[in-house]
């Protein structure tokens, strides 16, 4: 059974499981931009990458051995200086359900950790501790490469931002959001936004599809878009997200796979066309721009 846990940032010195004689062998690497298993989810903030890391731990010993997640530490190598880190923490790692297991004599089990490296940096170093045991691996040439949108060089680096159409689905943190062609309207349908003289109100439908398992809650709150007009000018949002067929705001619990639908308001001058919104999540600090 293979297990996935978050690893958290530790000194050397308070490694636990001394006189373990587990050992440690590398199997497989991956970069990532959005993991989603059964055990949790991981986003990585701007300008990192997820790498996760799978290896064996096995039991030499002709007596059981306890193995948790404290049993054996992989940490990644910072290119620059040599230093020994560990990003958990840096991003919202939603990685859990590891639980120890005893590991019978001459057992193994399969385990992954899940850690974050530079958009840009295609082989990085990790090392492995059991104890005072260390084994440092260079992954160049053994990660495979991400996969999606948000890949490029082949996989091996990722992007922070995206540009798409009207009607592209992108991935944007949890969600994979989509926008329909604007909607204008003389008469506002919220209290909440008012339509002067000369202007009229831009409505923006967004649909929004949960990419993660476990639900997750879609409002307001959930993007900042910034909509750029096409003489440059870019309009304030007034932070209004209605519902798809209502004039109230939208607050929805949207299941894993589940899709939701809201509409962006705005109120431009009268004859202003807009050129495009920037969508940011803001988690992740990633955008996507759709060009109208």
């Amino acid at each position: 059974m293979t297990q996935t846990f978050l690893l958290l940032a530790t000194s050397l010195a308070g490694l636990s499981g001394q006189g373990s004689p587990l050992r440690v062998t590398f199997s497989d690497a991956q970069f990532a931009t959005r993991l989603v298993s059964d055990s949790g989810w991981a986003l990585p903030p701007r300008g990192r990458k997820l790498l996760q890391v799978r290896f064996v731990v096995s039991n030499p010993a002709n007596y059981a051995v306890e193995y948790t997640s404290e049993t054996v530490r992989v940490f990644v190598v910072k290119p620059a200086n040599g230093e020994i880190s560990v990003d958990g923490g840096a991003s919202p790692l939603q990685v859990g359900g590891y639980k120890s297991q005893t590991i019978s004599p001459g057992g193994s089990v399969k385990a992954e950790a899940v850690l974050e490296v530079p958009n840009a940096d295609v082989a990085p170093k990790i090392r492995f501790h059991v104890d005072e045991r260390q084994t440092e691996i260079s992954l160049a040439g053994k990660v495979k490469p991400a996969r999606g949108p948000l890949a490029t060089a082949g996989g091996m680096v990722t992007l922070d931002d995206l540009e798409g159409k009207v009607g592209d689905r992108l991935p944007l943190g949890p969600w994979d959001v989509s926008v329909a062609k604007p909607v204008y309207v003389k008469t506002s349908p919220t209290l909440a936004l008012t339509v002067e003289k000369g202007q009229t109100m831009l409505l923006l439908s967004l649909t929004a599809q949960n990419a993660l398992k476990e639900g997750q809650t879609f409002d307001a709150a959930s993007v900042n878009p910034e909509l750029t007009l096409e003489d440059g000018t870019t309009v304030a949002w007034p932070r209004i997200m209605l519902q798809a067929d209502r004039p109230d705001f939208i607050s929805a619990t949207v299941r894993g796979g589940g899709k939701a639908t809201g509409r962006l308001a705005w109120t431009i001058s009268a004859g202003a066309k807009p050129k495009s919104v920037k969508l940011t999540d803001p988690t992740t600090e990633r955008t996507v721009l759709i060009k109208f």
